[in-house]
């Protein structure tokens, strides 16, 4: 079976002084992240708040995946000593 193809639109052309400003603001950040000596960019701070927007999220499952897991064991401690 084939894989469906994803319908985008025809991409259009950028204008020369928007990819001229977009090509600046990278080279500014390129240089910005070459003379940083923390080892921590202002990006990083999006990336730290969507990890830890994450913990909330991916807990609810982490407290039934625990609850399950911990329902496993004991049935099979139990299981294991009547042998």
């Amino acid at each position: 079976m084939p894989w469906p193809a994803i319908a985008l639109d025809e991409w259009k052309p950028v204008s020369r002084p928007v990819a001229m400003i977009a090509i600046a603001f990278y080279l500014l950040f390129l240089l910005y992240a070459a003379n940083n000596r923390s080892g921590f960019l202002f990006l990083d701070y999006a990336n730290l708040a969507i990890h830890e927007a994450g913990h909330p999220l991916f807990g609810i499952s982490a407290v039934a995946e625990r609850t399950a897991s911990a329902t496993r064991s004991w049935s099979w401690a139990a299981h294991s000593s009547n042998s």
